[in-house]
């Protein structure tokens, strides 16, 4: 397989990721995060299983982000890179967990998915924490150098990065975040990664942006 094509499977993978992760924050339960009636419900599972699913292809989407630009970012932009891989990997890593791990637990054990039980306490805190803190820092970087290298879109990259970030400060009842707030952050990253991967499915190899 060429380069050429492995960034178009790249671009078809930041656009369904996008489109995935809209679709996870809009799906989401509003304003409820916790607790067993909550995350045994269909619209948990639903919203869970798109939030697996569009961490899993923002994943193999990233990788063709950094690639197109790879020359232009020097050292400061790998390490950018891997701090947003690294994040988007443990992304994928609590999806499964939500989407698979909390629903078993809410029906063996409910008051582990309580606001004060064991889901939200250690270690458990300090995974999803940590995912948090990974993600919020890794996708500013990466958009920073990415904005400063040139070769990608600058409006979708924009969109990309500041929701992507945003979308990791925890929402109410856990953190400051509005849920309305949540669902636009959603709803940005996903149009700015579908609008990203568009470009990297159009564009010619060694074209400058459009």
């Amino acid at each position: 397989m060429t380069r050429s094509s492995l960034l178009r499977l790249s671009g078809l993978a930041n656009i369904l990721g996008g489109i995935a992760i809209a679709l996870f924050v809009i799906e989401h339960p509003w304003g409820h995060f916790v607790g067993a009636e909550t995350v045994v419900g269909p619209a948990w599972m639903i919203a869970h299983a798109l939030h697996l699913i569009g961490a899993s292809f923002a994943l193999l989407g990233l990788m063709g982000l950094y690639v197109c630009q790879a020359e232009r970012l020097g050292r400061a932009g790998l390490a950018a890179f891997l701090l947003a891989f690294v994040g988007t990997a443990f992304f994928v890593g609590t999806g499964l967990i939500t989407a698979f791990v909390w629903p078993m637990l809410a029906t063996v054990a409910p008051a582990a998915v309580d606001a004060d039980g064991a889901g939200f306490d250690l270690p458990a805190l300090a995974a999803f924490s940590l995912t948090a803190v990974l993600l919020l820092s890794g996708y500013l970087a990466f958009g920073a150098v990415s904005w400063r290298a040139g070769r990608l879109p600058r409006g979708p990259l924009l969109l990309w990065a500041l929701g992507g970030a945003a979308g990791m400060v925890p929402p109410e009842p856990l953190g400051p975040l509005p849920w309305a707030g949540l669902v636009l952050a959603g709803v940005l990253y996903g149009i700015g990664a579908a609008g990203l991967g568009w470009w990297l499915w159009r564009r010619p190899l060694d074209g400058p942006p459009r």
